[in-house]
């Protein structure tokens, strides 16, 4: 599944935005980071895991969900401001 998620920006690195929920290591705090993560929502749109798994769509950086399909009104865009701050 990995192959199938967009590139993060080069200014951006697994390091500093979990692989599974899109959270930068800082918003995660003392649990656990990237394939182990607990999480079971989503960093970018706010929606649980399964209306991603319903939408097939990813979580985190990668995901495009829509507030139609389940994302929280305006997360998508404050996710993107604390990600450009990184």
């Amino acid at each position: 599944a990995a192959s199938n998620l967009p590139p993060l920006p080069e200014s951006l690195s697994c390091r500093k935005i979990c692989s599974k929920c899109g959270r930068s290591r800082s918003e995660h705090g003392v649990l656990v980071f990237g394939s182990k993560c607990v999480y079971q929502d989503c960093g970018r749109c706010g929606a649980g895991v399964q209306v991603h798994v319903r939408a097939g769509m990813v979580m985190g950086f990668g995901c495009t969900l829509t507030e139609e399909e389940g994302a929280i009104p305006g997360m998508a865009e404050r996710y993107e401001r604390r990600i450009r701050e990184l």
